[in-house]
């Protein structure tokens, strides 16, 4: 008997995401994007997790620490896109 609460093997993991050719990016964790400057890409250092706000010391702009992240996420896939477009024939 088939029990209907339990999907079959391999479940959704295999499955490709909706609505896109099949392909998704993902962070290895490696890349520190809340300490990158996302406006002159200077490499700030680490800050204590309570530091929201922080202003880069090499072109003085200042960032909040979730929204820098999520532009230097964004450039990041933007660029790994554009690369893997590049490869294709």
């Amino acid at each position: 008997m088939h029990d209907a609460g339990r999907p079959p093997s391999g479940g959704c993991s295999r499955r490709k995401p909706p609505a896109t050719d099949g392909t998704s990016a993902s962070s290895t964790g490696t890349n520190p994007t809340s300490q990158v400057c996302s406006t002159c890409g200077v490499l700030d250092g680490p800050k204590p997790l309570n530091v929201r706000t922080w202003t880069c010391g090499a072109c003085g702009t200042r960032h909040d620490r979730d929204l820098n992240a999520a532009r230097n996420t964004l450039a990041a896939g933007r660029t790994s896109k554009m690369q893997r477009d590049a490869a294709q024939p």
